[in-house]
């Protein structure tokens, strides 16, 4: 009896730790795909900015966790880009089109690596955004 007590046990822990979701990791790029190293300034409740040189890519965020994770500027009020101390282009929640807030629309933040468990997502700022 006592050894169908322990059966049982072991075998709802191991029911219990099978159903969970497996770590999720998720990793967030902006690539400079442009001919001039470009600056983005992220305005909200903290203000920053980043270099990227032309060519380079920077990590813009990285999420590991249970289930799925997205990237979300819930913080982030609007990104700017300039070139050469010029404003070229301003992202807001609310844009139509191809806009860096929409972090769920692969046509706009592409899945350029799956394995497993892991994604990596980028978002290509081209000459074309900057006109």
């Amino acid at each position: 009896m006592k050894k169908l007590k322990l059966l049982s046990i072991i075998a709802i822990v191991t029911f219990i730790f099978s159903s969970c979701d497996p770590e999720y990791c998720s990793d967030y790029s902006i690539y400079n795909n442009t001919q001039n190293d470009i600056e983005l300034f992220f305005y909200g409740e903290e203000n920053s900015n980043k270099l990227i040189e032309k060519g380079e890519q920077f990590m813009q965020s990285s999420f590991c966790g249970m289930g799925k994770s997205y990237l979300e500027y819930y913080l982030v009020d609007s990104v700017q880009i300039k070139r050469d101390g010029v404003l070229r282009k301003t992202y807001y929640p609310s844009d139509e089109g191809k806009s860096i807030y929409k972090t769920q629309d692969r046509n706009f933040w592409k899945l350029v690596q799956a394995n497993g468990n892991y994604s990596k997502f980028v978002f290509e700022i081209n000459e074309e955004d900057l006109q």
